[in-house]
């Protein structure tokens, strides 16, 4: 049984399989705009402890939001990161820059 490459999962047993490149932009373009930790984890290849000790040290590679008692991981760092940034990604990240007008606050 084989799973998409960029799965968090993998394949069968959690072991990485290789895909289509066509399937691994698809997968990644169709990632929400943030990941819970255990999924963000999953990517890292680290454990559900390892990653909530590296957001308590201030040392997961990735910004973290605290979003009331939870955190979520913004997917287009991640995937820069990991060497992943699609297209969509490149164009969301652009988006996100603050834009500041000339007219003096008013």
């Amino acid at each position: 049984m084989q799973g998409d490459s960029l799965s968090p999962r993998g394949g069968e047993f959690g072991m990485q399989t290789h895909g289509s490149a066509a399937a691994a932009v698809e997968v990644v373009d169709s990632l929400p705009f943030t990941l819970g930790v255990l999924e963000a984890a999953r990517y890292l290849g680290i454990g559900r402890t390892t990653a909530y000790a590296l957001i308590a040290a201030g040392e997961l590679p990735v910004p973290v939001l605290r979003v009331g008692r939870s955190y979520r991981v913004p997917t287009a760092p991640l995937l820069e990161l990991l060497g992943l940034r699609s297209d969509a990604a490149s164009r969301e990240s652009a988006v996100a820059e603050p834009v500041y007008c000339s007219c003096g606050g008013r």
